[in-house]
């Protein structure tokens, strides 16, 4: 995990919470960190690093996409206040740019021309505004109009330093910030690492723009990946919520108790913010606690979030997360190298288009589809996995993989692709009320 090494990386430590690892409660920060780069491939010119040179792309921005108009009002007025957006060029001496096979995995709307470019960047301007609270509503949307009007103007891409997130300006065009509608995975990163042999972390990088630490759960079962990466976005999105409401800083909750339809949703589209405050329905508590920084962290302020119950076991409560956020647990048998019966297969495939339908359709609230798929390992075997289906449009589904695999090392629990229908050799349906709906194959079901 990289991060910058300019002095503005001693800002996130001014902004840390005292005492983390075991010191007192974590506190919201009394500023939040607006933090983006423009990079741009090699052999391209940046301008000087001045508020005039981002004039006219902004003019450009506007009569270009009209929906950006106020962001790119607010992003002039912004830039005309002195000392209010901090601009400079930095290299690859003072900042860290993402290599090829960062921006593979965790680049947004890069096409292999775009990631060979991006991946020879060894200069950036970047934009850094430091704000209240309450203003980031209006004040990030604003950098946002700055960098992407850079971006487009000077064939670059956007770099959300704080969340570690290349973007190109076409995706990045559809990700202004909207407090009402978050899609938190265009704002927050998650990821997930082995922090020791056998150990693994889950983190959120990105909260310092929202005046948040980040927030952390260690040492869970693997097979319960994306139930923790439920849990950790929809704690983000409510932490985020009180933030952006909040008149000053204030210490955390102590618990948090959170609908589990938000996590669930949380975890894989965009939602609003305000369903975490939502009345009703099963709900899921946990402990907020602060937590320890390793290695990497945008912050030193890192909050812990655990089982509300003492010592509780963080396997057996990841495991009834999952239970409860899914409908089933993930430790799935993974049928490694195992053929697959031929006529099954063929019949699985002739009922993919309904399912399709149905998806495109619309399930009810509450419900998820599930998908089986086939996955190869060059060198390895092959392995099925289950995955949630995000979307399916014509070129395939979209998948957030539930199943931790063994033997794909470039895939882990949580991580979204592309997968074929083709790859497909079984489904689920889970209904709102909790009930499994599943092809009739005889074995491996969840």
């Amino acid at each position: 995990m990289s991060w910058t090494r300019t002095r503005w990386a001693l800002a996130l430590t001014v902004l840390a919470v005292a005492g983390c690892g075991g010191g007192p409660a974590p506190r919201y920060h009394s500023q939040s960190m607006l933090y983006l780069a423009v990079a741009v491939p090699a052999g391209a010119k940046l301008p000087e690093a001045v508020a005039g040179s981002l004039l006219p792309p902004l003019d450009e921005l506007a009569r270009c996409r009209p929906d950006w108009a106020s962001a790119v009002a607010a992003g002039r007025r912004m830039l005309s206040r002195s000392g209010a957006v901090k601009l400079e060029i930095q290299t690859r001496d003072t900042l860290v740019f993402p290599d090829g096979e960062y921006l593979l995995r965790f680049g947004q709307g890069f096409n292999e021309s775009e990631l060979i470019a991006a991946a020879s960047a060894e200069r950036a301007l970047t934009l850094v505004a430091m704000v209240a609270p309450h203003e980031v509503a209006s004040a990030y949307p604003a950098l946002q109009a700055v960098a992407l009007a850079a971006a487009e103007a000077w064939g670059g891409y956007v770099y959300d330093v704080s969340a570690k997130l290349p973007v190109t300006p076409a995706a990045y065009a559809g990700w202004r910030f909207d407090p009402a509608a978050c899609d938190l995975p265009r704002h927050v990163l998650i990821q997930q690492y082995p922090y020791q042999p056998g150990r693994l972390r889950m983190v959120t990088l990105g909260m310092a723009k929202f005046a948040c630490p980040e927030l952390e759960v260690r040492d869970y079962p693997s097979e319960n990946a994306i139930a923790v990466r439920s849990l950790l976005a929809g704690a983000a999105g409510a932490l985020i919520a009180r933030s952006l409401a909040a008149a000053g800083p204030s210490e955390f909750p102590r618990t948090l108790d959170l609908p589990a339809a938000f996590l669930r949703a949380a975890g894989s589209q965009s939602v609003s913010v305000r369903e975490a405050a939502a009345r009703g329905g099963e709900r899921v508590r946990v402990s907020v606690a602060a937590g320890e920084a390793d290695k990497g962290d945008p912050q030193e302020a890192v909050v812990r979030l655990a089982p509300v119950e003492p010592d509780g076991d963080l396997g057996r409560w990841t495991a009834e997360l999952s239970r409860q956020l899914i409908g089933f647990g993930q430790q799935l048998d993974i049928q490694q190298n195992q053929p697959l019966q031929p006529d099954i297969l063929q019949a699985v495939q002739a009922s993919l288009p309904a399912l399709r339908d149905e998806f495109r359709a619309g399930l009810p609230a509450g419900s998820a589809c599930f998908v089986q798929f086939r996955r190869e390992a060059p060198g390895a075997g092959v392995e099925l996995l289950w995955a949630q289906v995000v979307g399916w449009p014509d070129g395939g589904l979209d998948i957030q993989v539930v199943s931790q695999p063994v033997l794909t090392r470039s895939l882990a629990a949580g991580d979204r692709i592309r997968c074929a229908e083709t790859d497909v050799v079984d489904w689920a349906v889970r209904g709102a009320d909790g009930g499994m709906r599943s092809f009739p194959r005889p074995a491996n079901k969840p």
